[in-house]
Order: C-alpha cells, then structure tokens, then sequence
C-alpha cells in the first residue's frame, strides 16, 4: 500500500473528510437562506410591538455572507484536520516508524498535504456552489464568469491553509502547536493587509474575490495574489521538510 493510499483510507476511515464537507457545504446551503429570511426571522423572535426593518436582500449580499462563514469557522476547520494530519511528530514512537520506512520527509510530508489541500478544496467547491445555486432560487442571477472565477480562487486559498499548517507543523512538534503556529500565521494576513501597497498582493485576497462580485475586476486583481499564493505554497513545502529532516526526534 503507496503512502497515498494510506493518507487517503486515513482520512476517509476516520471521517475526519466529513468535518470539513460537512462544515463548508453546511454554510452554502445555510447562508442564503439566513440572508433571505433574516428579517422573518428577527420579527418572529423579537417583541410584537417592534418591526424590524432590514435593507432588501440581494445576492451579492448572500454570497458575502457565506464567504463570512467559511473564513472564520470554515478556515478553523481545515487548519484542525489538516494538523492532526500534518503533525508528524505529535508522537514520537510514531515518528520513528514512519521515518525509518522512508527515504525522506518529503514522502511523508507530501501525501498527506495533497490529500488534505484536494479534500479542503474540493469541500469549498462544494460550498460555493451550493451557495450559488440557493442564491439564484431565492434572491436572483449572480454573474456566472466571474462567480466561477471567484470560487477557484477560494479553492487555491484552501490550498494554501493546508500548506500554512504544514510550515507550522515543521516549527511545531504536537497536534495543539501545529493547530496554533497556522492559526497564528494566517491571522497575520489581515495585520499586513493593512499596508495598501501590500494588500493587494497576499493570499487572502483569494478568499474576498466571492464576496465582492459586483466590483469589476481586472486580470491583475486575480494573477497578483494567485502568483504570491502559489509562490508561498511551494515555499512553504519545501520549508516544512527541511525542517522535519533536521530536526531530531
């Protein structure tokens, strides 16, 4: 049995591939719906003599919503799973007998990264288009180009996470460090979005490109971010096993 193989019966054996589709498709499916029926909702549950008054619904607004969702909890997820994956030293008996069985940390490093990236794209492919699809039945057309666009560029970010957890799992041994080392590193992504110049340019652009569907777009808005993203995926593999190569257990 390949590597491959045993990444991919682990991960489906311990259903640890339902979390993140379950997660990510929850909130296609969910968050239209919240957007639609909001101020229902909010009526129903308030006091009778109080009308809540929401501005009118529209589909860009839900396609916000669900990308809303998926950034926080969605990303949280996929760091969580791809950890318990990527912490190769968590334990140390472990890691002696899968060390010893290689020729180098890259046949370790890379099956499980690549299983875990295509799960977590492939579950937020699934989300955008449950997303899209309840959006057109209840709240109208959103434009099908740049919608197809927009989710390839969340399925890239994911892609990205999961190697941000590989990085951090070189710097970290255990399940919690690895967990806290990414969530640390992605969070810093905002702090530098700070920086106009900057802005622009990071990896997280491709998670906002779903949620702003009404501003137009140029070929630059997407290749900048793509190209740094992809740049800092390999970067961050080729890191991740040095570092599990000279590290000693």
């Amino acid at each position: 049995m390949t590597l491959w193989r045993l990444e991919w019966l682990r991960l489906v054996r311990t259903r640890r591939w339902l979390s993140l589709a379950g997660v990510l498709v929850f909130f296609g499916f969910v968050s239209p719906l919240s957007v639609r029926y909001a101020e229902d909702l909010l009526t129903s549950l308030g006091p009778s003599e109080v009308q809540i008054i929401l501005p009118e619904p529209t589909a860009f607004e839900s396609m916000r919503q669900f990308v809303g969702n998926v950034q926080q909890l969605g990303t949280l997820t996929v760091v969580l799973v791809s950890s318990a994956a990527l912490a190769l030293d968590g334990r140390p008996e472990l890691a002696v007998f899968l060390r010893s069985r290689v020729r180098s940390a890259r046949d370790l490093v890379l099956p499980r990264f690549a299983v875990n990236a295509a799960v977590a794209a492939l579950a937020f492919a699934g989300g955008g288009f449950a997303a899209w699809y309840e959006t057109e039945v209840l709240l109208g057309s959103l434009p099908a180009g740049k919608t197809l666009a927009a989710i390839a560029m969340g399925c890239v970010f994911q892609v990205f996470v999961v190697a941000t957890v590989a990085f951090a799992a070189g710097l970290g041994r255990s399940f919690l460090q690895t967990a806290i080392l990414a969530v640390g590193l992605l969070l810093s992504l905002p702090l530098l979005g700070l920086v106009g110049a900057i802005a622009p340019w990071l990896p997280s652009e491709l998670s906002t490109f779903l949620a702003d569907l009404e501003q137009p777009r140029a070929f630059a808005d997407y290749g900048r971010p793509l190209a740094v993203t992809l740049a800092c995926i390999a970067a961050f593999l080729v890191l991740a096993v040095r570092r599990l190569e000279t590290r000693e257990l």
